[in-house]
């Protein structure tokens, strides 16, 4: 569960005033955005360097959880790279007899720069993963991934070059361009049309609306437990959220379309669950797709863009002086799942 803003704000100034080598460094807001992102502004004129050293000791004033954050960095510019037709690797473990679970990011970060070593020196500012969630990868052989990189011109080059190799394919890459839902998923409740930190409900399970996370779902089902193919590694929750082992696709409940007596045999989060598409539309919308074909190398965009006004390419720049005042925390809620197919984080700003 997030923290309020209050609370994430004074909890980091009391640990700041506890260490003397931070100076008079202050955190002036906290907002949790659109997608989940947690924003953090320093004092105006404040740089966050200083706070870098500390990013992993701040992990508990973000919620109320013991989750980690998948990444914690100093803001900058972001440039993604989407790439179609990526082995999801789950097809070659089953026929070797491993657990079918998809690469992780540290699998596909590997691939990536050992056989494009154009890539070798690249400064990831994202690590590769897919844009789908893991429940939606057991069964399929190829998905994208997206990764980002902090140089525009690598960014540029990678889409001129058209192709990545990767398990042995050479796979198309293409401009990624920034899709919101036209409605929100509630990732507490799973449901539709209202956002977390408005939430009422009691939290539930989205792959079967259970009063328990999607990682104790899979750590409770007899068929996982059973499996013989788990051999990569231990069947508990680290193994799980690590990815080493897959997301439990057994006696899957839409919560949202059993509500309704529609077929629920998914998660709350598929992209082909019939509720929410028709809340949110699809990622495979036509329009969508010509636009994304028409669209320019994006950075990571910090702020939603006005309604009514040109689609444009956002960037985050430092202040004046060149000092980076924001940092980024990949994941700060522990999600498993990602709903839009864009990535949670936590931004530092100055005010």
């Amino acid at each position: 569960m997030r923290k309020d803003s209050c609370s994430i704000t004074r909890d980091i100034n009391t640990f700041i005033e506890l260490h003397p080598n931070l100076g008079k460094t202050r955190v002036a807001t906290a907002k949790w955005n659109f997608n989940g992102n947690l924003v953090i502004s320093t004092l105006a004129g404040q740089s966050a360097g200083p706070l870098e050293p500390f990013f992993d000791d701040l992990h508990e004033f973000y919620t109320t959880t013991a989750q980690t954050p998948q990444d914690t960095k100093l803001n900058q510019v972001w440039y993604k790279v989407i790439v179609d037709g990526v082995s999801t690797g789950t097809q070659w473990r089953l026929n070797s007899g491993i657990a079918p679970r998809p690469h992780n990011p540290a699998e596909l970060k590997e691939e990536l720069i050992l056989y494009n070593p154009a890539l070798a020196g690249v400064n990831f500012a994202l690590d590769p993963r897919f844009v789908v969630p893991a429940t939606e990868l057991t069964h399929k052989r190829e998905s994208s991934i997206q990764f980002a990189v902090t140089d525009h011109q690598t960014a540029d080059n990678i889409i001129k070059n058209k192709t990545l190799n990767l398990f042995g394919k050479a796979c198309k890459t293409r401009r990624y361009q920034d899709r919101r839902p036209s409605s929100p998923q509630c990732r507490k409740c799973k449901a539709l049309g209202h956002k977390e930190d408005k939430c009422q409900n009691q939290p539930r399970c989205a792959l079967c609306g259970g009063d328990h996370t999607e990682t104790q779902h899979t750590l409770q089902c007899g068929s996982c437990k059973a499996n013989p193919q788990y051999i990569e590694g231990d069947f508990d929750e680290d193994t799980i959220e690590k990815g080493i082992i897959g997301q439990c696709t057994h006696n899957l409940r839409c919560v949202n379309c059993s509500d309704k007596n529609l077929e629920a045999t998914h998660s709350a989060t598929s992209r082909n669950c019939p509720e929410r598409i028709r809340a949110m539309g699809s990622s495979r919308d036509v329009n969508r797709e010509q636009a994304q074909e028409k669209g320019t190398t994006d950075q990571f965009q910090t702020v939603p863009k006005k309604k009514n006004k040109p689609k444009k390419a956002t960037t985050t720049t430092a202040p004046k002086g060149g000092a980076q005042s924001r940092f980024d925390v990949l994941d700060p809620v522990g999600n498993t799942e990602n709903n839009t197919g864009e990535d949670l984080n936590t931004e530092m700003q100055h005010a």
